[in-house]
């Protein structure tokens, strides 16, 4: 079993984009994931909401201010959670 993580914040690694990406299924293991201002982009919806489908995430808390995220990753993400009833 994988240890829970109370916040997470993307911020705080110093990485490039590629970096961030590889971070990003973390957050199925913490309450509170900050990604916010990461430029983060689609392709982040996409691995976020794999995450998220995990049948033992705990994140209650999630914050993707200030990305350029555009619509259809907006959509993907609601999609995907909708089907897992997050």
């Amino acid at each position: 079993m994988s240890e829970e993580i109370l916040e997470f914040d993307l911020k705080t690694y110093n990485t490039l984009a590629a970096g961030h990406q590889r971070l990003l299924p973390v957050i199925r293991n913490c309450r509170k994931a900050k990604l916010n201002s990461c430029d983060l982009t689609e392709k982040s919806c996409d691995i976020v909401a794999s995450a998220l489908q995990s049948s033992n995430s705990t994140l209650t808390d999630l914050d993707f201010s200030y990305n350029n995220l555009g619509d259809s990753g907006v959509e993907l993400l609601c999609a995907r959670t909708e089907e897992s009833n997050l």
